[in-house]
């Protein structure tokens, strides 16, 4: 037989192994068969010989195939079981398993403050709905999405009624061009009356926190005496006293006077898996983002992404959990808060589960304006530790001292277990970092810390498990009060190793009675009172460590410094640029890995 007649053979054979029954025991038999024909050593093999008796139930052309090319029998049967396996899987009967139905992908909805009806579906951009109290009052699955139009300003709330479930959250995002949408939470006043003496009135029913001027936040007075003078108010009895020359209609239209009277712009309340992108709040009450797990035992799958808050009346991104709820995985990342009557971000009360809860690429800044508070707080009142917060690549600035805080983060009140790295923390009025008050296991790592109103790192520890303050870079206080670079107070086990602190008014390190702290590897240059007070300090290198320009925010290393190398290891493996670390025979001491 010629190699074209074989290879025509071979086509047709396999056209007629399309037409083999496909139930799974004719695909057995005919498995099996080839299987023994493999591992035979039978006459089979040898062209012309015998059939043996257990082959009588192959298809006759597989034995004539077979005596045909028997060089190839090997290939060709591998091929064969191939096919039939393949076709095995098809056309079987009512007890195989079917494939998973598909993840639902959920409905889009469309919001629309200019042009939009709640009468609408809301299905589609040319139908979309108008207020957010429509969203508000409705029921949405996991995977849905309710988009708000860019460009659009919604004076009213947005309370999340409903939890996605893992994988398929429900997203409340944007759609257009144009700003994000703005959820504003105060009113422009109108209808004033004349109380005399430049004072006018206005009805309020809710008693408002902040009162704002033309976009001013006023100055509250306390009684209706004290309203004497520009953007100052006073509110009691449901009404309003504000200092106006003239009637504040006229004298303050851009946009006029607001009192912010929503208590939050977004408020989730015990559901989960729910994601917030691109939107912006305004001028909130209380607190511009509310996440809370409250009476529940869990909260998880939270995404709060690419979002703002100014001027909030609280807290600009508030999560809070109570003594017996776990939170985990929730994410709040690339958002931004200013100009917060207090905190800019504040997670309290919070457990975290395995992935807890993490702060990434955010902006504080200009937050503490009123309060008492800080740019980025984690703190307890319950008596449970919050912990497994990380608070990682974000810029704290011009956090507001109202009252002796001002710091740009702050592990606070027993929180322990939690990671601040690679941030750059500068020019607030308080202190940089406090890296705990009360607790233990928390890191500090790899931060830019500079020109901060008081100490660079301060800490006060538990006594149960050490802190760590690793590879940071503290550089001079704007303060006029003589300060250290790092203060550890009263009580606690610190490691600090391998930063740079340099130009401090007072000593590199000052360690109270009570605290244990291991100094080693650190460098220390021009600190007005010397490197360490009451504390011994190993491998310390005292030479300028020459950063490139630590006046102008340049922290990382010149050639010929010596604090190359010079480092500890502390199994860092990451630098503040994403460098391997080490790069040389040991680290280097800074935030900066030389290249």
């Amino acid at each position: 037989m010629t190699r074209r007649r074989i290879r025509a053979g071979i086509r047709l054979k396999y056209l007629n192994l399309q037409q083999v029954p496909s139930d799974n025991t004719t695909c057995g038999r005919i498995v099996f068969t080839m299987l023994l024909l493999m591992l035979s050593n039978d006459s089979l093999s040898r062209p012309g010989g015998p059939v043996a008796p257990w082959a009588v139930a192959c298809p006759a052309w597989i034995g004539t195939l077979w005596r045909r090319v028997d060089m190839l029998r090997y290939v060709l049967l591998i091929f064969l079981l191939i096919v039939i396996l393949a076709g095995c899987g098809g056309g079987g009967t009512s007890q195989e398993t079917s494939d998973p139905p598909p993840a639902n992908p959920g409905k889009t909805y469309y919001v629309d403050a200019a042009g939009g009806n709640d009468n609408n579906p809301g299905t589609s951009a040319d139908n979309a709905w108008r207020t957010l109290s429509k969203v508000s009052a409705s029921s949405f699955s996991p995977g849905d999405s309710i988009l708000l139009k860019r460009g659009g300003t919604w004076r009213e709330p947005l309370t999340v009624r409903s939890s996605g479930s893992a994988g398929q959250p429900i997203t409340f995002g944007a759609y257009g061009s144009g700003n994000n949408p703005e959820i504003n939470g105060a009113n422009i006043l109108s209808s004033w009356s004349n109380y005399g003496s430049n004072v006018w009135t206005a009805t309020v029913a809710a008693q408002p926190r902040q009162v704002f001027f033309n976009g001013a936040r006023g100055t509250p007075a306390a009684n209706v005496a004290a309203v004497n003078g520009t953007n100052k108010w006073h509110w009691s009895g449901n009404v309003l006293y504000v200092y106006s020359t003239a009637d504040p209609g006229t004298a303050y239209t851009s946009p006029g006077i607001e009192a912010s009277v929503r208590e939050s712009c977004v408020s989730i309340l015990n559901k989960s898996h729910i994601t917030v992108d691109g939107l912006s709040c305004q001028k909130s009450n209380m607190d511009g983002y509310y996440m809370a797990a409250l009476g529940v035992p869990s909260l998880s799958g939270i995404t709060l992404r690419n979002s703002t808050s100014a001027n909030a009346g609280r807290v600009g991104f508030y999560l809070e959990g109570d003594a017996s709820s776990v939170i985990d995985g929730v994410l709040i990342s690339g958002c931004a808060s200013s100009y917060s009557y207090s905190h800019g971000f504040e997670v309290i009360n919070v457990t975290g589960g395995g992935n807890g809860v993490t702060i990434f690429k955010c902006l504080s800044h200009h937050d503490g304006q009123v309060d008492p508070a800080h740019g980025i707080s984690v703190f307890t009142n319950t008596g449970r530790r919050s912990s497994r917060v990380t608070v990682s690549r974000c810029e704290i600035y011009n956090t507001r001292d109202a009252g002796g805080e001002g710091n740009g983060l702050q592990f606070d009140t027993e929180s322990s277990d939690n990671i601040a790295e690679y941030n750059y923390v500068h020019d607030n009025e308080g202190l940089g970092i406090v890296a705990a008050n009360g607790g233990g296991g928390n890191t500090v790592r790899y931060n830019l810390i500079s020109k901060n109103g008081r100490n660079g790192i301060g800490g006060k520890g538990d006594g149960i498990a050490a802190n760590n303050i690793y590879n940071n870079v503290l550089y001079k206080s704007s303060g006029s009060i003589v300060l250290s670079g790092i203060i550890l107070y009263e009580s606690g086990t610190f490691n600090v190793k391998n930063n740079i602190v340099q130009g401090f008014s007072s000593f590199g390190i000052d360690v109270n009675a009570g605290v244990n702290a291991t100094c080693s590897n650190n460098a220390f240059y021009g600190n007005i009172d010397g490197a360490a007070h009451s504390v011994n300090c190993s491998n310390s290198v005292t030479a300028d460590p020459m950063m490139t320009d630590p006046e102008n925010g340049i922290f990382t290393l010149q050639r010929n410094s010596p604090a190359i190398d010079a480092g500890s290891n502390v199994d860092l493996t990451t630098d503040y640029a994403g460098n391997r670390v080490p790069v040389g025979p040991a680290p280097d001491i800074g935030a900066f890995e030389y290249q």
